[in-house]
Order: structure tokens, then sequence, then C-alpha cells
């Protein structure tokens, strides 16, 4: 038996289950700003070595939480076997990966004919790969769900838009068409003061600025930082992150950023090499080279001690560009501020389907992403690309969240900022417990087809924005579904071999 990963799954006894208390495991060793862990941060893998025997005293103590229970094969498992008799579970709801050679294999599938349990079954028991038959998994999976919509003890996350208007003009934005409106002063003053009456100086608060492009209205958010930070006398413990082109960054911006909005991260994205990129974000101001001013600023960003984490929007007409992007970006590989975000850029509606990367695409176009990133050093181990349990939900699902638009309109999803079907209040009036709002904040699965599903604990039944959207293109389900035989070939390449290389 070989452990990839081992059970990451908190052991949620009733007299752990504190009213309100967030879930709390080893991904969770980061500052509250991050709001969820990188991929791959703090996790190390043991691919490759035969796991240790249980001592006696371990086999007895997990014999005895088994007590009078059968042991069944969780309904979170994943399972594929290869062609040397390798067998290949990845547990969803415990994150463990493990490997099984052909004896252990039938120890697992015969586990329910079975009385006695040995070294195998109590090991996939620990594991979660086994469970007992009078637990309920699907009962978990709610419990740590909505210990996440209504944890107190989380970070209070405020999305807020300075603006609505940018200066580039992306044509797969999901905001094209909608108004463009700077914030007022007006407008900034009933933020900060919506902000100073729902918040309390033992509060964590993350900023999370967003647009248009927020940089537009920077003049708005030393505005908001500022009035908060006095209404509180400085005592206010806040952050901001910062999603952005990256066009409008400046030295003097950088030392805002850090001393008046407290940046921790900024987001910012790569949608091509050199004029591909700057085609594609198609800015108003074409004087200055945007794609070599990104990487400059990259650098200012982690030079200041700021994160970055680096998106590509990736399509079937700019992903054979990326080997020039990762060699422009390997000055940045050993930074411990510096993160690669790869994902495939959503078709906007009405664009020819020939040119995106579709679900049916993901298996080849993964298999190319991930064997260059480790080609070129931004993946380390296997750790990168192992699927994560969901640790609670989408921000737009969760209580202690608010976006706020430039009108001061309160929403709950980005998706949704202008149209006032989707609004849960305003910065005056405060948040309306109407149906928008109890719709984001129920994180029940409802589905039939989510409950019985194993990739559930990764997506907790999708995203509600994609199923409300019902665009066949567009898949509110994990996304390893898509690459399953990408992901499972690379563990196994991985274990077997220790390395993931390139395809010629």
């Amino acid at each position: 038996m070989i452990i990839v990963r081992g059970n990451t799954l908190p052991d949620y006894s009733l007299l752990s289950m504190k009213a309100g208390s967030a879930e709390i495991d080893g991904y969770q060793h980061h500052e509250k700003w991050q709001y969820k862990p990188i991929m791959g941060v703090n996790v190390e893998e043991v691919a490759g070595d035969d796991i240790a025997e249980l001592t006696q005293e371990e086999f007895t103590k997990a014999k005895k939480r088994i007590g009078t229970s059968r042991l069944i094969p969780s309904m979170f498992n994943l399972i594929r076997t290869f062609e040397d008799g390798l067998t290949l579970v990845i547990n969803t709801m415990t994150e463990a990966v493990v490997l099984l050679n052909e004896a252990e294999k039938a120890s697992f599938l015969s586990v329910e004919k079975t009385e006695k349990y040995g070294m195998v079954e109590i090991q996939l028991f620990l594991l979660g790969v086994l469970t007992k038959d009078d637990d309920s998994e699907l009962f978990k999976l709610e419990v740590i769900r909505n210990r996440s919509a209504f944890a107190s003890n989380d970070a209070i996350n405020i999305t807020i838009y300075p603006t609505q208007q940018c200066n580039a003009r992306c044509f797969y934005c999901f905001e094209n068409g909608e108004k463009q409106q700077p914030m007022t002063m007006e407008t900034a003053d009933n933020v900060v003061n919506y902000i100073t009456k729902n918040v309390t100086e033992n509060d964590e608060v993350v900023f999370r600025w967003f647009g248009g492009e927020p940089l537009v209205g920077a003049n708005i958010i030393d505005y908001i930082t500022e009035q908060v930070n006095a209404n509180f006398g400085g005592k206010l413990k806040f952050s901001s992150i910062v999603t952005t082109n990256g066009f409008n960054i400046t030295d003097d911006l950088i030392i805002r950023a850090k001393e008046k909005w407290h940046a921790k991260k900024f987001h910012l994205t790569i949608d091509g090499y050199r004029e591909e990129h700057d085609r594609r974000k198609n800015y108003y101001n074409k004087s200055v080279d945007a794609y070599q001013k990104l990487l400059f600023d990259m650098r200012k960003l982690i030079d200041a001690g700021i994160f970055v984490v680096c998106r590509f929007n990736l399509d079937k007409k700019n992903i054979g560009q990326l080997d020039d992007i990762l060699h422009d970006l390997e000055q940045f590989r050993g930074s411990d501020l510096f993160y690669i975000h790869t994902t495939t850029l959503r078709r906007p509606p009405n664009a020819p389907l020939e040119d995106y990367i579709l679900a049916q695409d993901y298996d080849w176009a993964y298999d190319l992403i991930w064997r260059k990133m480790f080609s070129y050093g931004f993946y380390d181990g296997i750790k990168h690309i192992l699927p994560l349990r969901l640790r609670g939900n989408c921000l737009a699902c969760v209580m202690n969240e608010v976006l706020i638009n430039s009108e001061g309109n309160l929403f709950k999803c980005l998706q949704h900022t202008t149209e006032e079907s989707h609004k849960v209040g305003d910065c005056v009036t405060g948040v309306v417990f109407n149906q928008n709002y109890i719709d984001w904040l129920d994180v029940s699965i409802k589905r039939p087809q989510c409950q019985k599903c194993a990739y559930l604990p990764m997506c907790a039944g999708g995203c509600k924005e994609y199923w409300f959207e019902n665009r066949p293109e567009i898949s509110p389900c994990a996304r390893e579904k898509t690459y399953f035989n990408t992901l499972t070939n690379l563990i196994h390449e991985w274990v077997t071999t220790g390395k993931i290389v390139e395809r010629s």
C-alpha cells in the first residue's frame, strides 16, 4: 500500500462541534486573508513509500472505533486500476490518495463479505476509503458546509467596486454590456458608514477590491480605507486583496496599497504572450507595452512583500504560447509570494465553440498544462494537482460576506452586480433577508444526482450561478470529472517513476 496523501478530515466528534466554529485542518495554516489555501501549500506527499504497519496499539484503537459496525466502501471513492495491477483510490471527502496492489485491492473490494478486519481494512478505514455502515457521510458533509456558511470566527469579507469603469476592453469579460459607473463620494461615505456600523474592532475584515478595474478608482479605495481606519482609531484589523489588470500599477500606488490599504495580495491576469496579451486586453491607452509592464510590476509587488496570483486565461488560440509565458515567469519561480493559477477561458455567449477549451477538451488540455508546469519547475511535487475537498463555500454562500457595487447596492455574487432583481439591500438600509439572500445562504444539497456523486465534497453541488445560467458548455460540476484520466495518469506516473515529463 502506498499512501500519496493521508486523511485530512478533522475529527468531528460531538464535543468538538462548537456552534459557529469554522472547519480547521492541515490546509488552513494560513492567515484569514487567504480565505482558501493556495493549492499545494503546506501539503507533503509521501509518494513512493510503502506505508509503515500500524502498531498493535493503533490497530486495537481503530478496531474499537469501529465497534460492532460493519465496514463498507465510502460513497466518495474514485477508483482506477492500471495495467501494472496497481489500483488508485481517491477519497474526495478525506482527500486520501492511495495505491493498492492486487491483494490489497481484493481485500478492499470484498470488505462487505468479511467478518474479520486485518491491517489493510483498518488502514483503509483510517484513510476514509472504508467507512462504518452506520456513519452518514452525506450528513457530515452537510455539517461542514453549514459550519462554513455561518461561521462566526472567520474574517468578514467585503467586496467593493470603487468603479465599474475599466481601462481595458477584454472581449470575454462577463461585465460587457453592464453599466460602467464610478463610485461617487456620497456613495463612498455610505459605504464607510455601512462598514463602521456592521463590524467591530474585534473583527478581522478583508476588503476585496474589484470592478470594473478597481485601480481606475484608486482614490476611492484610499478614501474608504482611510475613513474606516480613522473611525476605528486605527484598531481595526483589516487587509486588502486587489483583482486588477495591473495597467495602473505605479511605484506610488504600491506604497499606498501597502500603507493605506494593507494590501496582502494582487490577482493579475495574463491573456497570452506579449502582443496577444495586449491585443486581448485592448487597453484604451496603447502607448505602453502592457505585457512587459505587467512583468515589471509583478516583480515590484513581490519585492514589496505582496502575494501575487498570476492567472492564465487559456483557450485554443493562446494555449500554444504557454512555453513563452512560463519562460518569462521563471524569474519568480522560487518566490513564496508567487503562484500561477491556470484555467480555461469561459466562453462568452455566441462566441465560436471551436475557439474554446470545453469540458470534452480538459483531458488533453490539463495534461499539456500540468506537464509544462512540472517541466518549468513551478510544480515540485504531485501535491499541486491532487484534488481538494471544498473547505467551505463560495464567498457568495457564506453569512460573513457581502458585495458592494459602485452605486452602494448590496449583492452576493460577482456575476450579478447591477441588476435590481439580484439585490440583497444597500449601504443605507443594510442587508434585506429577501428570497435572493435566502437562496444564496441555503447550502443544502438538494439535487438527487449531486447527493449520489463521488465528486460532491469537491464541488458541494456546483456553482449556483452556473446552474442558474443553464448553458450546456458551462458545467457547474467539478472539473476533475472531465479530466479524471489525466489526473490519475499523472498520479500513477509520479508514484511509479518519481517525476512528470513533457510529452515529445
